[in-house]
């Protein structure tokens, strides 16, 4: 069986990618290989509440009473409370004497649209918010920071108008997914984050699928000139499956569909079945070749 050292290091890169990245800027952490977290002091418990209501973005309304959520936040999770396709969301951030004046960021993920509202103001729209399904645009700005700049310390308010009419509770697996998430930080720290992902993500998807597309195809030129060694072609099947595997975490990483991304996560459970399974029949055809030589 014809081998060599390189299928063991994309084995080992393809592993490593798996792996989350943690830096520190500033004082604050980061993790790069999942999504940034806040440098900016953001209240976690924010308080939804299902309709639609442009009063709800007034920094001095009540929202005591709202229900709380978390984010990232699930389709899902809001089906119990009656959820009909838009909800808005609240809560507040702290502005500190260092951050005053100077260049924030907030980034956004979502499957859906949503407009976003800073102190009773509109900041930014992301896609356009309906109340239908045929009047609802979706956009997924994929955590691209967008600036802003706050003049004045202390607690500020943020307000989330979001609607997705297109997940329900009758599809379960997109219901499941992160229907909305949102980080506020500094505008050099969420652009460093931003980019260094961008390139890590460009490299990992660029060797992972180049690197076992070219495996693939060597191990199957050496199937055809050694017909006998079975290995080969079970090594080339697996490559071949892993590659899809990148082709198809790179298609979901791009995606602003939630019905895109839940039919490359179905389709990536097969390809890491069928991978697996060629893996083993290579291990078997090793040994069998090995014991076969053994004995002769």
């Amino acid at each position: 069986m014809k081998f060599t050292i390189f299928p063991v290091v994309f084995l080992l890169i393809f592993c490593a990618s798996s792996f989350a990245t943690d830096i520190t800027i500033n004082g604050s952490k980061f993790t790069i290989n999942d999504k940034a977290k806040n440098s900016i002091q953001l209240d976690n418990n924010w308080r939804f509440r299902i309709g639609d209501n442009t009063e709800w973005a007034e920094p001095g309304f009540d929202y005591s009473r709202w229900d709380t959520a978390f984010l990232p936040l699930s389709i899902e999770s809001l089906l119990p409370f009656q959820y009909k396709g838009i909800v808005w969301l609240r809560s507040t951030f702290n502005v500190s004497q260092k951050e005053v004046s100077r260049s924030l960021s907030l980034m956004v993920e979502q499957f859906g649209a949503s407009e976003i509202y800073i102190d009773g103001k509109l900041f930014r729209k992301f896609g356009v918010v309906g109340r239908s399904a045929t009047s609802e645009e979706h956009y997924n700005p994929l955590l691209i920071p967008e600036s802003f700049i706050m003049d004045s310390l202390g607690k500020h308010t943020i307000a989330v108008r979001y609607s997705n009419h297109k997940i329900s509770g009758r599809n379960k697996l997109a219901a499941q997914l992160n229907a909305f998430d949102l980080h506020i930080g500094l505008t050099n720290d969420a652009l460093f984050v931003y980019q260094f992902k961008k390139v890590k993500e460009s490299i990992l998807t660029s060797i992972g699928i180049g690197g076992f597309l070219s495996l693939c195809v060597m191990n199957f030129i050496l199937f055809l000139f050694y017909k006998r060694e079975k290995g080969n072609l079970f090594y080339s099947l697996f490559s071949g499956a892993v590659a899809i595997t990148f082709i198809l975490q790179s298609i979901k990483y791009k995606s602003g569909s939630a019905a895109t991304v839940v039919l490359m996560n179905q389709l990536n459970v097969c390809f890491v079945l069928l991978s697996n399974f060629f893996l083993v029949a290579l291990v078997y055809s090793f040994i069998y070749e090995k014991n076969r030589n053994a004995s002769g």
